[in-house]
């Protein structure tokens, strides 16, 4: 999803599928892209939403100009020289610098300052196990990382050319699967494979300490996110549930939302807007958009029938309650 939330990018199979995103409830799909039978693994925007990366089976870091989202071209396929699969894309927030992490147990750092030719910078060493999730800071100066070694990794990319090792975060019983920094860039929300997730104080590096636990899964925490505002955070797994958390207080994580996906396990979140919506994506190639503003999803549910609420139906299915449609009626 582009930084505006306008623009989504897709990946199903082969292809890379981009979808117009401003009306989230009447996506609309403009252009496609195909590997020529070679898996879509990661994908990520820049923060201009005009370059999208991707890495694929072949293990290639792929580059394509959107900005005419109706006809991506690409501009380039460099080998990104990882000797496993690419497991997840980051990109700095001046777009300039990515990361990518690989199931060969490192991470690597690429100069993006022209898409057509990227290089890669600084190759980081440290994790024992497949590096799985990685996020750069809202500050780009740091990088997180997190492994099958059940550890997160803090990295200093000031100078991404010679990035530094920071800190490192044990707590996890299980694999990493998910980071995500809040706004102001002082927590790190973690989720993994042992059902829980985790806020982390950033604020005062090199020393990290855990705040407070959000564990109210069933099965692997698979995506975590912040609010643009930074006092809500949702977290998503394999038990295909979507939590909802207020974390104002990041030692007392509180509940908010415990939602059901339909359709199974939920891969990742995305915040879209700062009022609550956020899109989720299942592991069957759908994707969600959910509403937590309760007036707008009434608005929305009443944009959708074609007539209230009869006085008999009401009778029928609430007898015990006073006649008040919740949607009025329509001329």
């Amino acid at each position: 999803m582009t930084a505006d939330g306008r623009l989504l990018a897709m990946a199903d199979g082969s292809r890379v599928v981009l979808w117009d995103m401003a009306d989230p409830r009447r996506p609309r799909r403009l252009g496609s892209t195909d590997l020529g039978g070679v898996g879509v693994g990661p994908i990520q925007f820049t923060p201009d939403g005009d370059t999208l990366l991707g890495a694929g089976g072949d293990r290639a870091l792929r580059s394509w100009d959107v900005s005419d989202p109706h006809h991506p071209r690409l501009l380039s396929k460099p080998p990104t020289r990882h000797t496993d699969a690419v497991y997840s894309i980051a990109v700095r927030h001046d777009g300039r610098v990515a990361a990518t992490s690989s199931y060969d147990d490192t991470i690597r750092l690429w100069d993006l300052a022209d898409p057509a030719r990227p290089r890669v910078l600084d190759v980081l060493t440290g994790h024992n196990g497949n590096v799985k999730p990685v996020e750069f800071s809202p500050d780009g100066r740091t990088l997180a990382s997190g492994s099958d070694d059940r550890r997160i990794r803090l990295w200093d990319v000031t100078d991404p050319r010679h990035a530094a090792p920071v800190a490192v975060l044990e707590g996890h019983l299980h694999f990493i699967d998910a980071l995500a920094y809040s706004p102001d860039g002082r927590t790190l929300l973690s989720g993994s494979d042992d059902h829980t997730a985790k806020l982390w104080d950033i604020s005062a590096l090199p020393r990290p300490r855990e705040l407070g636990e959000l564990a109210r899964h069933a099965d692997i925490v698979t995506g975590v996110a912040f609010a643009a505002h930074g006092r809500t955070a949702a977290t998503v797994g394999i038990d295909g549930v979507v939590n909802i958390w207020d974390v104002t207080d990041r030692t007392r994580p509180a509940p908010l939302a415990h939602l059901t996906n339909p359709r199974g396990t939920v891969k990742e979140v995305r915040h879209l807007t700062s009022d609550g919506t956020f899109l989720t994506v299942t592991a069957h190639y759908s994707v969600q958009i959910w509403y937590t503003d309760l007036d707008r999803v009434l608005a929305d549910a009443c944009d959708r029938v074609h007539r209230s609420i009869s006085r008999t139906q009401w009778t029928r299915h609430f007898p015990r309650l006073d006649y008040t449609p919740p949607c009025p009626r329509r001329a």
